[in-house]
């Protein structure tokens, strides 16, 4: 890696004019400063695009139409989008709602220059409410958690990685079957399972911000549509790692799961 490698921020937006200020000033700010930031608006009906349009040198790359039905494909779509016509060494994904920290970009650097072997990181994020509460994450962990056969990972604003390893990633996820399994979660499962490449920044880095009606709030743990999305995870799961010719293990959460479903059809 160069000394001052050039860093891709790829934001993905749709309706999210009250937050791109915020967004987009804490990248225009970074301490590292050998940075591009592309910016995909996914035919927002807000002001959107006024917002963007009030900075300096961010590529902007507006679809007048979404391509599918599900927020989850657009997502993917919109990265391969900016993907294609960026040129970072690095590439950092962000939600326009989220966030950096104004050392985040030098941090991640320095983590693949002191890391030449590896491709792709995690750090951990601060979870934001609002402007007066900001509750920190628990760390992650490295290991799979206890009955499941995925690894604990944080959300799609704390992922960087090496251009090469997202070219791969998108080329390997970006089917479109299971539309409740989103970028992160099929990222996050290349990394892991095919490249073993997981790797964990123990530093908080990004800014979530948890707010009512974004897709987290209709996922809350234990409820129906969270164990819907669990076993849509674990059917992904079977189809992906078959795909890349891996094995699939049947698990005490696979059969949980499978066993709970049959009360939300």
């Amino acid at each position: 890696m160069k000394n001052n490698p050039l860093v891709s921020i790829l934001i993905t937006n749709y309706n999210g004019e009250k937050f791109i200020k915020r967004c987009l000033n804490s990248c225009v700010n970074q301490t590292f400063k050998n940075n591009e930031i592309i910016f995909f608006d996914d035919a927002s009906e807000d002001n959107s695009i006024y917002q963007v349009s009030k900075f300096k040198k961010i590529i902007l790359i507006k679809n007048k139409k979404k391509k599918y039905n599900y927020g989850s494909f657009n997502q993917i779509y919109g990265l391969e989008k900016a993907f294609k016509i960026s040129k970072g060494e690095v590439i950092c994904l962000l939600d326009s709602d989220d966030f950096f920290k104004k050392n985040k970009i030098n941090k991640i650097v320095n983590f693949f220059k002191k890391n030449k072997n590896k491709n792709f990181v995690n750090d951990n994020p601060i979870i934001y409410y609002n402007k007066n509460k900001k509750i920190l994450s628990s760390s992650l962990k490295r290991k799979i958690e206890s009955g499941s056969i995925w690894p604990r990972f944080n959300q799609t604003s704390c992922m960087s990685m090496r251009r090469r390893f997202f070219k791969q990633a998108l080329k390997s996820t970006s089917f479109k079957k299971f539309n409740n399994i989103w970028i992160d979660f099929r990222i996050a499962t290349f990394a892991y399972f095919v490249k073993k490449d997981f790797n964990i920044l123990n530093n908080n880095l990004t800014y979530y911000f948890q707010r009512p009606g974004n897709i987290s709030s209709k996922f809350n743990k234990l409820s129906k549509n969270w164990w819907l999305r669990r076993n849509e995870a674990h059917m992904y799961m079977k189809f992906y790692l078959k795909k890349e010719n891996l094995k699939f293990k049947h698990g005490l959460d696979y059969m949980i799961t499978k066993s709970l479903k049959f009360f939300y059809k």
